[in-house]
């Protein structure tokens, strides 16, 4: 949670208030569609692959925790993409009317009007990765425990 839902929230917030169907916005939905229907074995052999090549078998509790954010990642972005487009702009006009800078009128307008339905898809993202064991399976499963 703590990987996944900070990123998740902040591309959702770029691809709503920020781009405007930039190459990089094109870029980030495209990624974001392919990584949702990775499977959760794929997941886990990347993680432990990574960690295993770039810092040695050291950090395999990490291991674990980059999968299951890789495999988290898809739906809180998605969710928090379709809870913003529903807030309606009439509340941004306003806000900006009233001479908000666009930041402050995302932090304390959008996203306070959206949250019921972040936290919603959070949730759900929270409970499709407590039923994937394969990412963990690969990861914790080589952990020696001394006797």
């Amino acid at each position: 949670m703590v990987i996944s839902i900070p990123i998740g929230l902040m591309c959702a917030v770029y691809l709503v208030e920020y781009a405007n169907r930039s190459k990089l916005a094109t870029t980030i939905s495209l990624l974001v569609d392919v990584m949702s229907g990775i499977p959760s074995i794929v997941a886990g052999l990347f993680a432990f692959s990574m960690f295993t090549i770039l810092l040695g078998p050291v950090y395999q509790r990490f291991e674990g925790s980059v999968a299951l954010s890789l495999l988290m990642l898809p739906t809180v972005v998605k969710s928090s993409e379709e809870m913003l487009k529903i807030v309606p702009n009439d509340l941004r006009e306003a806000s900006l009317a009233l001479g908000v800078t666009k930041q402050r009128t995302i932090t304390k307008i959008v996203l306070r009007t959206a949250l019921p339905g972040i936290v919603s898809g959070a949730i759900l993202a929270i409970a499709r990765v407590i039923g994937e064991t394969a990412p963990l399976l690969m990861t914790a499963g080589t952990l020696s425990i001394p006797m």
